[in-house]
C-alpha cells in the first residue's frame, strides 16, 4: 500500500512538472512572439514616418514590398454615395488615402490615413488650440463596428510641414475609442514652416471587424482645425444613433474650429 502510494504521489508530482513545463513554455512562447510584433511594428511605422515626408504613395509602395498589402474598396459606380466628401471650408484641407492594409508576416491589420492643406496661404497666421484627428471604423448603419481585436501599442500619428520634415514634439497623445481611436496634437508656425500642413495617423488590429461583399464597412477620417485659443478638455469619437460616428473636442471656451472629413468603404479584408 505504502509503494502504491509513493507511486501516485511520484506521477503526480510528474503531472505537475509537466503542466508547469507547459505554462512556461507557453508564457515564454508568447513573450517572444510579443517581442517578434513589437520589433516588426516600429521597423514598419519607422519606414512610415521616415517615407511619409515624400508622400503616401512612397509609403504605399514600401508596404505592399515589405508584406503589408492593401484590402480591396468598393469600386462600382453606386459606390460614390458611399463617400462623405469634406464637410466645411473645402479647397483648404484634404483628407486622403484611407486605407485598411493586411500584414502577410505579422498576421496583424492596419487602418491608416492622411490629411494635407492644399496651400499654405490658406493656414490661419495665428496658433489655435489643439488640432484633432479621429479614425473609425462602422457599419453601413453607421453603428460602431464590432468583432475586432486591437493590437499591443495600436496608435501612432506622424506630422509634418509643408517641406516633408516630420516633427515628433507636438504634444501628440491618442485615446482609443469605441470602434476607433482619437488623436490630438498642437500645430505651430516655426518661422516659414508650418508643422501641421500634412500628417498621418494609424492604428493597428490582431482581428478585424468582420467584412462581406453584403456586410461592408467604412473607414472614416475626421480632422478639427482650431484657430483662436482655449484649453481642450476632453476628446473623443462621439456616435448618434443613424449618424456617422464624429471627433467631440470639447474647450473651456469655444475656439473658432471647423471640420472635415473623408469616409471609404471595404467589403473584403484578408484573412490569415
Amino acid at each position: 500500500m505504502k509503494k502504491l502510494r509513493k507511486v501516485m504521489s511520484f506521477l503526480l508530482a510528474a503531472t505537475l512538472l509537466l503542466v508547469n513545463s507547459n505554462s512556461v513554455l507557453a508564457a515564454n512562447n508568447q513573450k517572444a512572439n510579443d517581442e517578434t510584433w513589437e520589433a516588426r511594428r516600429a521597423y514598419i511605422e519607422e519606414n512610415m514616418i521616415k517615407l511619409g515626408s515624400q508622400g503616401f504613395d512612397n509609403v504605399d509602395e514600401w508596404l505592399q514590398l515589405n508584406g503589408v498589402e492593401k484590402v480591396k474598396l468598393k469600386a462600382s459606380s453606386k459606390d460614390k454615395d458611399d463617400v462623405i466628401s469634406p464637410m466645411s471650408d473645402p479647397g483648404n484641407i484634404s483628407i486622403y488615402s484611407i486605407d485598411g492594409y493586411f500584414d502577410s508576416l505579422a498576421k496583424k491589420y492596419l487602418v491608416k490615413g492622411w490629411w494635407s492643406w492644399n496651400s499654405t496661404s490658406y493656414v490661419d497666421s495665428t496658433t489655435g488650440a489643439l488640432e484633432g484627428v479621429a479614425l473609425s471604423m462602422s457599419n453601413t448603419d453607421f453603428s460602431p463596428a464590432t468583432g475586432y481585436v486591437l493590437a499591443s501599442n495600436p496608435a501612432g500619428i506622424a506630422v509634418y510641414d509643408q517641406a516633408g520634415n516630420y516633427y515628433s514634439n507636438t504634444g501628440a497623445t491618442s485615446k482609443i475609442d469605441s470602434s476607433g481611436v482619437s488623436y490630438i496634437y498642437q500645430d505651430a508656425w516655426l518661422g516659414t514652416q508650418y508643422r501641421g500642413y500634412k500628417g498621418q495617423a494609424w492604428f493597428w488590429m490582431t482581428t478585424p471587424p468582420t467584412t462581406s461583399s453584403s456586410n461592408p464597412i467604412y473607414l472614416k477620417m475626421h480632422y478639427i482645425h482650431t484657430w483662436t485659443g482655449a484649453n481642450l478638455e476632453t476628446f473623443g469619437l462621439k456616435w448618434q444613433p443613424g449618424a456617422p460616428p464624429e471627433l467631440n473636442m470639447t474647450f473651456s471656451t469655444v475656439p473658432a474650429q471647423w471640420p472635415a472629413t473623408n469616409q471609404i468603404t471595404i467589403y473584403n479584408w484578408p484573412y490569415n
